[in-house]
């Protein structure tokens, strides 16, 4: 049986109030105190009930005024958000967030943004690049059959996949193996048997 609650199933984009990353919904209630023990019940059915979450309400005031100057703020523990309504005194807010989503974590600490991602992307390829180009060299008059203005293209498109050197290396010989461009015994002396095992298992 599929499991029914938000954390296993998450919700996707365009399914109530879910993008696909975040999921949002609010909690009122006579008091304040009746929002968050509604609040508290939904997390519990929803799969949420190992998160640690304040114990009530005067304690969920603390975590929000961080700075002690009355600014209301909210209860982040990841994967989920609670949030003082800034219209209503009885009102809470909770966001879900996707564990499955895409650099969640990144995302949720607010330390995911594309510039750093970039850089951090390019000095891997640079980097995988460089060593791959020492190994390649060491076939000589073979080496052609790798095209290095190619290869960061190729390194890109495998670190993507969060391959190491070592595989993105294997699956740069794969075909030049099966091709008997290069022999077994070759890439075991020039490359290692690491390697060679990497190449025959993909």
């Amino acid at each position: 049986m599929k499991n029914k609650k938000i954390r296993f199933n998450f919700p996707k984009k365009g399914d109530g109030e879910s993008d696909g990353w975040v999921f949002k919904t609010g909690f009122a209630g006579d008091t304040i105190e009746d929002a968050y023990n509604k609040l508290i019940v939904f997390l519990n059915e929803n799969g949420y009930e190992d998160i640690p979450i304040p114990k009530n309400t005067d304690e969920l005031h603390f975590f929000a005024d961080k700075d002690g100057n009355g600014n209301e703020g909210g209860y982040q523990h990841n994967p989920i958000a609670i949030s003082f309504s800034a219209y209503q005194t009885n009102e809470l807010w909770l966001s879900l967030f996707n564990e499955n989503y895409p650099n969640h974590l990144l995302m949720f600490h607010n330390a995911y943004d594309k510039e750093r991602i970039d850089k951090l992307t390019n000095f891997r390829i640079n980097e995988t690049v460089l060593f791959i180009e020492k190994k390649i060299s060491a076939l000589d008059e073979k080496k052609d059959y790798i095209s290095i203005s190619k290869l960061k293209k190729q390194s890109k498109t495998l670190l993507e996949l969060d391959l190491n050197k070592e595989t993105i290396i294997a699956a740069l010989l794969k075909n030049a193996y099966e091709y008997e461009i290069i022999s077994e015994e070759e890439i075991r002396t020039k490359f290692g048997d690491y390697i060679f095992k990497l190449i025959v298992a993909i």
